[in-house]
Formats: C-alpha cells, sequence, structure tokens
C-alpha cells in the first residue's frame, strides 16, 4: 500500500535547478548515476530517473526502463521465478535500473519506523501493474542488478536471483533478482 506522505515525481527539474546536489544514498556508484549518468541515459531514452519527496525533501529516487531476460543459460532459479513462464526464449519484463534512499531516512530513521525503500518499491509495483492493466502492456515481473548492500532488502520484498550460480557464488559487486507478476500481484 502506497504512503500518501510521499509524492512522487520526475527528477530532471530537481536535478536542473541543482535541488539535488546534496543528495546522497552512501553508495558511490547510486550516486554518481544520478549526479552525472542519468543525463545521458536520458538523452538517449533509456531510463527515466523520478525523484521521491517527504514533503518538500527528497527522501528517495527511482529510475524505470523495459528490459528483457533470455532463456540463453537459465537454469532452475530462472524456472522458481517465472513458472512456465520461464520456457519462452526471452521475457519481457520491467528492469529497476536505479532505486535509493537519501542517507539520513535510511532504515526507518526519521520516518516512525516505515521504510521509505519498501514504500518506493510498492509504488513501483502498483504503477507497473495498473499500467499493464489499463494500456494492456504485458510483462513477466521486474528485474533488477542490485549492488551487494541492497540483496537482502529484494530478497525481503519477494526477489530471486535468477542464476543460481549468482546466488551460490556471489563474485561480482551486484547481482541480478528478479520478481515474477504473479508475485507481484499477490501481494
Amino acid at each position: 500500500m502506497e504512503n500518501s506522505r510521499l509524492n512522487f515525481c520526475p527528477a530532471l527539474d530537481f536535478l536542473k535547478s541543482g535541488k539535488l546536489d546534496g543528495y546522497t544514498c552512501g553508495n558511490k556508484n547510486l550516486d554518481e548515476f544520478i549526479h552525472s549518468g542519468y543525463y545521458d541515459a536520458a538523452k538517449r531514452h533509456l531510463t527515466t530517473l523520478n525523484v521521491v519527496l517527504l514533503g518538500d525533501i527528497p527522501v528517495g529516487m527511482y529510475a524505470l526502463s523495459a528490459s528483457s531476460n533470455s532463456a540463453i543459460g537459465a537454469d532452475e532459479n530462472r524456472q522458481k521465478v517465472f513458472k512456465e513462464a520461464s520456457l519462452q526464449p526471452k521475457l519481457p519484463l520491467f528492469s529497476i535500473d536505479h532505486l535509493s534512499v537519501q542517507k539520513q531516512f535510511q532504515y526507518g530513521q526519521k520516518t516512525e519506523d516505515w521504510h521509505i525503500g519498501t514504500v518506493i518499491l510498492e509504488h513501483i509495483f502498483e504503477l507497473l501493474v495498473k499500467m499493464g492493466d489499463e494500456y494492456g502492456i504485458a510483462f513477466a515481473g521486474i528485474q533488477v542488478e542490485s549492488v551487494d548492500d541492497a540483496i537482502e532488502f529484494y530478497t525481503k520484498n519477494g526477489f530471486y536471483f535468477i542464476d543460481k550460480n549468482e546466488e551460490m557464488n556471489p563474485t561480482k559487486k551486484t547481482s541480478i533478482l528478479a520478481i515474477s507478476y504473479d508475485d507481484i500481484v499477490a501481494k
């Protein structure tokens, strides 16, 4: 359920005006995406960034894009996530390209123990399901390339590793996780 105390809006005007200059989530790569990498991705129509406001304070950010997942090299984890749909050679997905919470608001701080990251994720779920229902856009689920620090957050919110090897032998700085459409609407 979406938290009515938060507002969600496109971030471009906030970035141009400098209102996000002090925004940091504490992860160098995620912060660089907001402050420099996003402009290039937006110009190429690869993703769109949104700011999450508590009153007029930026407390979070998220970016979404259309994506797909190929069955090449797929294993039992893909089957676990997407069930019968996993048999398709390519799955239509949405991608969370960025999700962050301003450092001072992480882990329920300053928000009476409700978690802004979870509220952002619930907003994304509601937004995409509504878009699918209203505009007839089919998607099998949502994937995210998660930084290691956020894997526990995503798994607590219903995401699974797509690749069994990646789950058992985490050697990269990021991992691909996903949640199926069926699991989203069951929440």
